[in-house]
């Protein structure tokens, strides 16, 4: 016999941290506004759902849609705003190796500049 656990409530103010949450079922529930971080969402399914104005920023593998994987979609656009990705990934020589180093060191840098102008509390 499988355990069971049923919470009929709001868990509005909840946190779980460092939780295993593995093969839950949610159904009839409510998760507009929650938020995932550094969690992994690997095999997750969501049918039958409401999903709008969602933001997705993630390292993205096989991502299907409505039946329709666009994952190489998502790359490529992501390839075309930032062409220093296709640079990075392809460098197969020492100087390519160098050259995407370089450009990394360069992206950093303009990160660096940008946190120096944010508040302590965002940084």
């Amino acid at each position: 016999m499988t355990a069971q656990y049923v919470h009929t409530g709001a868990f509005r103010e909840a946190r779980f941290i460092d939780a295993d949450l593995r093969e839950c079922r949610f159904t009839d529930a409510d998760l507009s506004g929650a938020r995932f971080r550094d969690c992994d969402l690997r095999q997750v399914r969501i049918v039958s759902s409401w999903l709008t104005d969602v933001t997705v920023a993630v390292r993205i593998g096989n991502l299907v849609v409505n039946d329709v994987d666009v994952t190489a979609y998502v790359g490529a656009e992501l390839d075309r705003r930032y062409p220093e990705r296709i640079q990075i990934r392809t460098a197969d020589t020492a100087d390519g190796y160098r050259a995407a180093w370089d450009t990394v060191e360069r992206l950093w840098a303009g990160t660096m500049r940008r946190a120096e102008r944010l508040p302590e509390r965002a940084v």
